[in-house]
């Protein structure tokens, strides 16, 4: 922040300079304005504790309760970390005694150790693997109570890890207020954007930060998609990956490659950064024995950070709502447990109109990880349950 004083008793030849600074400004204003996002820092960041019990799908009941344990508290202001098992073993327990067949079928088809704590999420992986496998059970697919179980179980499991990278980027986020001769922990947009999502938004309003303001921090420029260009690629490679040209992350899951892939085709540009922490970008490179391997930016693999960095535009706990404001050529995500997490991708490639039998207007969804291209209302598409489970949707850049 610039803070200019004048003082009436400065000399002139101060207050000239100041009069030269200004004018130069003035005809320079990109001078005044940083790439970055600043904030003046006023206090230290500290985490402090909590003990806020969360309230998500039925099914979590089952496996133990869950709750938010601790804030981040920067200007006055408080931001919660993401709730976690209060139990994190009794949950991994109770989620075998629920799903044990499955489990067992999961173990035995992809010589999985036994399931425990350090195990779930080889097992939650499995459970994503097993959709697009050429020899998996007719009966399982993103809608059957298996999947959605195990979708709701990891996506509060996971968390213990989201929270570790708040508390690390936020340790390494320093900066020297003025009149200051040590260091203190703030909280950044890097910070920020890793937080639970309503968290996040909270903390664009309270230091008066737009998307735009986050697109130029992340050094995004989501324009220019072609919106009939993106629905010939989705429509031609749901359910035929391209594999040679962007992979495909079988192991645990291609839906965001895929919604990164359409973005591309249709004519946004990618942002190639040295690290796989910045940008948005694919690259490709041959190994030593001249195998073409793939290479991602987080934000191009992970729905997540796509869905940030892109920039959300509309939320809903309803499908019927949900259904209402989006169109074709929209980027879409859920967040199975509505715990601040976008854990999916998907695209919009077609729209009908109400249908009273459905309750919501039936819309056309292009995805991978199930691959394949079908209405909401068709077996094996699973975007009508999410509200229904307890989970949330967004639509995503628009």
């Amino acid at each position: 922040m610039i803070k200019t004083i004048f003082n009436k008793r400065k000399s002139t030849w101060l207050y000239h300079f100041c009069i030269l600074v200004l004018a130069l400004l003035m005809m320079f204003p990109s001078v005044a304005m940083a790439a970055d996002v600043q904030l003046e820092v006023s206090e230290n960041a500290q985490i402090i504790p909590k003990n806020i019990p969360f309230e998500g799908p039925k099914f979590l009941d089952d496996l133990g309760s869950v709750s938010t344990k601790e804030a981040i508290v920067f200007n006055n202001n408080e931001y919660r970390l993401y709730c976690t098992f209060d139990d994190p073993e009794a949950a991994v327990e109770n989620v075998y005694r629920e799903l044990e067949s499955f489990i067992n079928l999961l173990k035995v088809k992809y010589s999985l150790p036994d399931l425990s704590v350090a195990t779930a999420e080889m097992y939650y992986y499995a459970s994503v693997r097993l959709l697009d496998d050429s020899l998996r059970p007719e009966w399982y697919t993103e809608c059957s109570e298996e999947y959605i179980k195990m979708d709701i179980f990891y996506d509060i499991f996971e968390n213990e890890k989201a929270n570790n990278t708040i508390r690390s980027t936020l340790a390494s986020n320093k900066r020297t207020p003025a009149n200051a001769s040590t260091s203190i922990d703030v909280m950044d947009l890097d910070v920020a954007l890793l937080l639970p999502y309503d968290e996040y938004t909270a903390y664009l309003e309270d230091n008066s930060l737009t998307l735009n303001d986050v697109q130029e921090h992340v050094g995004i420029n989501a324009l220019g998609f072609d919106i009939a260009t993106g629905i010939l690629y989705a429509t031609a490679r749901a359910t035929s990956p391209n594999y040679v040209e962007y992979g495909y992350l079988s192991l645990k899951g291609d839906c965001t490659n895929f919604v990164s892939q359409i973005l591309a085709k249709g004519g946004v540009a990618q942002v190639v950064y040295p690290s796989v922490l910045s940008g948005w970008w694919h690259t490709t490179f041959e190994n030593k024995l001249g195998v073409t391997n793939h290479k991602y930016s987080n934000s191009w693999v992970g729905a997540d950070t796509f869905a940030r960095y892109m920039v959300i535009g509309y939320t809903s706990r309803s499908n019927y709502l949900f259904s209402e404001n989006i169109s074709a050529g929209d980027f879409i995500a859920t967040d199975s447990d509505d715990d601040g997490d976008w854990g999916h991708m998907g695209f919009v490639t077609g729209k009908r109109r109400y249908d009273a039998s459905l309750g919501y207007t039936d819309y056309e969804v292009a995805q991978h990880s199930s691959n394949y291209h079908k209405w909401a209302s068709e077996e094996g598409n699973g975007w009508s349950k999410v509200g229904l489970n307890g989970g949330r949707y967004a639509r995503v850049r628009r």
